[in-house]
């Protein structure tokens, strides 16, 4: 008994290290997205390169956190010092990830939290860097928000509906009032981040703010 628990302890580590792996890993493309996306750049197809001298990296060069600590914070190359956000990042998307499961389980809603979390990741660091909210990231989060109100259980849709309109028109109508109170952007993250949330998540949240 004491064996099969122990095996069992193990089997529950390994998975969690798995989904930490999993997460660090899509937030390390994830980094790619934030650098490329502003600029116009593909960042589907083509090979990742250090932004410094434009070599091309190898997979061992891009293993996540460990790569920035192996090769004592510089590309392997030309030994350009590399930011510590990069491997921030890819730790952020660990932790998401792992929480998304312990706290909803191996399930459709954990996956849908994870990627919100992403997004939101792609939308902080840009909306920090370049001052702007991408109309693509916008999308892609209303999209999660649907997808939310139609895969998941004891979804009450017009919470949902709701949740799209209270918070983003409240900001259009200032927005209007006030010049410059809100951008587009924003109102528009509110709106798909509502969609997602309903509309008693979405009221505490920006509450928060």
């Amino acid at each position: 008994m004491g064996n099969t628990m122990q095996l069992l302890i193990y089997m529950e580590a390994a998975i969690y290290a798995l989904i930490f792996f999993l997460g660090t890993a899509i937030f390390s493309f994830l980094n790619v997205v934030i650098y490329r996306l502003p600029r116009h750049e593909d960042f589907v197809t083509g090979r990742s390169k250090c932004p410094d001298c434009g070599h091309m990296l190898s997979f061992g060069d891009m293993v996540p956190i460990l790569s920035w600590l192996l090769f004592g914070r510089k590309c392997r190359y030309c030994k350009a010092k590399i930011s510590a956000r990069y491997p921030i990042v890819e730790a952020l998307g660990g932790i998401a990830a792992l929480l998304s499961v312990y706290i909803y389980g191996l399930s459709i809603y954990a996956i849908l939290v994870f990627a919100l979390c992403s997004l939101l990741t792609c939308v902080g660091f840009i909306d920090h860097d370049e001052m702007i909210i991408p109309d693509g990231l916008n999308i892609a989060i209303a999209t999660i928000g649907v997808a939310a109100v139609f895969l998941t259980e004891d979804t009450v849709w017009y919470e949902h509906i709701i949740g799209l309109f209270i918070i983003s028109v409240f900001m259009l109508i200032l927005a209007l009032i006030i010049p410059q109170a809100f951008g587009g952007g924003d109102i528009k993250l509110m709106a798909g981040c509502g969609l997602f949330l309903g509309w008693k998540n979405t009221v505490f949240a920006f509450l928060q703010r």
